[in-house]
């Protein structure tokens, strides 16, 4: 099997303008071959944009358990040594739609370069860069499109010119679906337009009637506000004309119990004098007993007749 170069993108984003024949570059996500044609060498894109992954296998191993995480069960595989040399595998394994294995004869340590197209209507079905290789290219309405170049030395002007009709074709459908894109997006912008006013005005009619409710609820709370005042007045003259009666009823009898209170000291100032002549008598009485006394001792001591 013939060995291919394999030199990747580094961000230089360009072609190298003498590269060694049978080397395979990706740029801006395509791959190109520098391959040898009948009017001398030149670069030959291989793929349209591609979704691509690297994943390297750091253990030499007839089996490499590869995870892309790509969610495609349909990847395609470029397996290389630690010399960037193309190397075949006997099978490839879809194990999911993020894993893959790859079967060697013989224990190989490398990386794998795996890939799916991103354009929707461009869906690359087959890749395999060995003595014959072989490119299968499907568009939109399915045709198949089959190259086979015999050592990369076969003269490639029906190939490219089965490349333009097909960049054509796929043109064709782009500019189609520019076109119907085009239309719908109208479609959709005078749609949200139609629903934009009715909205607006929609929102215009509740706000006129949230106003309109607004100033209804003014004066029915004004009404309402009079009529508590109204009603509270009355029920605070009530109130004070009830307390008012008590409060004169209570002077009456403070009145009464003035005029009482004034007339018990009257007699509590009578009962006093009272009691002072009662005690001026009392002093008469014990004088008048001390007299007796006396009398009664000097009458004791007289001589008899």
């Amino acid at each position: 099997m013939e060995n291919y170069n394999v030199l990747m993108s580094t961000g230089a984003e360009t072609l190298p303008l003498h590269p060694s024949v049978n080397t395979i570059r990706m740029v801006n996500d395509e791959i190109y071959g520098y391959i040898e044609r009948s009017d001398g060498l030149s670069w030959f894109p291989l793929t349209g944009k591609l979704t691509s992954v690297r994943v390297s296998s750091k253990v030499k191993s007839n089996t490499w358990y590869l995870q892309h995480d790509l969610d495609n069960d349909g990847v395609q595989v470029l397996a290389f040594d630690q010399d960037n040399k193309n190397i075949s595998y006997n099978s490839k394994e879809i194990i999911d739609s993020d894993r893959i294995s790859l079967e060697f004869d013989c224990p190989v340590e490398g990386f794998a370069l795996i890939f799916i197209e991103q354009p929707k209507n461009v869906k690359l079905n087959k890749i395999e860069i060995s003595d014959d290789i072989i490119i299968s290219i499907s568009n939109i309405d399915g045709d198949l499109k089959t190259v086979s170049l015999k050592g990369m030395n076969t003269d490639l002007n029906k190939l490219r010119k089965d490349f333009e009709e097909y960049k054509v074709s796929v043109n064709a459908d782009i500019s189609q679906m520019r076109s119907n894109y085009t239309i719908e997006l109208n479609k959709l912008i005078e749609s949200n337009r139609v629903l934009k006013s009715g909205l607006i005005q929609e929102f215009n009619s509740i706000n006129s009637r949230f106003q309109e409710n607004i100033e209804e609820g003014k004066v029915t709370l004004n009404q309402i506000l009079e009529q508590e005042r109204a009603r509270m007045t009355q029920e605070f003259d009530r109130v004070m004309c009830n307390h008012i009666k008590n409060i004169d009823g209570k002077l009456a009898a403070l009145v009464e119990f003035n005029l009482t209170l004034t007339s018990l000291e009257k007699r509590v100032d009578e009962v006093a004098t009272n009691e002072t002549k009662l005690s001026e008598l009392q002093g008469l009485v014990d004088s008048l007993e001390n007299r007796i006394k006396e009398i009664e001792s000097k009458t004791l001591c007289l001589p008899k007749c």
